[in-house]
């Protein structure tokens, strides 16, 4: 049987094709913008299910390829160390948060490594519980709860806390996720 990549055809990697920006739709639907520090940052309206909430990522253009031999599993480490504590959230307090506010963990807080990123999902309420779209004011509940949202996102990029205890009980985590899908595929 011969090499699958001896047959696909060659592609042209010159030019602009990884430079021009990044299609998102028709103009005007998607909002960009690099804050000071760097930060590329993307805003959509509409289209977070269900109605009524935000949904906020975090994407690190590093995953599982900037890893040497010696560190594979780092990266998928990190992630999972994200929802133990950050300088600012401690023993699972970012997930303890997003669940009284109606976020579930799985489909409205969720992360995953893969070869070129890493990237962390959350979904916020962005109404007030009165039905309305808030006052708008600083003490607007929904505007503190999306305040907290990305507060979160800045620990998970900034101040993910390694401690050694914390590092051990993941370690485990990981290597059962691993024994388990090695399991499953067969």
């Amino acid at each position: 049987m011969g090499r699958v990549f001896d047959t696909l055809e060659e592609v042209d990697i010159a030019g602009d094709a990884f430079t021009k920006p990044l299609p998102l739709g028709p103009e005007g639907l998607v909002k960009t913008g690099v804050l000071d520090n760097g930060v590329t940052y993307y805003v959509r309206s509409g289209v977070t299910r269900p109605r009524g909430f935000a949904a906020l990522s975090l994407v690190i253009r590093a995953g599982s390829l900037c890893e040497t031999d010696e560190e594979r599993g780092v990266a998928h480490l990190v992630e999972h160390l994200a929802f133990n504590a950050t300088e600012r959230f401690d023993h699972h307090e970012v997930v303890k948060f997003l669940e009284s506010i109606g976020s579930e963990f799985g489909p409205c807080l969720n992360a995953f490594t893969s070869p070129d990123e890493t990237i962390y999902h959350l979904r916020v309420p962005h109404h007030s519980s009165g039905g309305g779209g808030g006052g708008g004011g600083v003490d607007d509940p929904a505007l503190v709860i999306l305040d907290q949202g990305i507060s979160i996102l800045s620990e998970w990029a900034y101040r993910i806390r390694f401690l050694p205890e914390d590092i051990a009980k993941e370690k485990d985590v990981i290597l059962e996720e691993l024994r388990a899908s090695e399991t499953s595929a067969g």
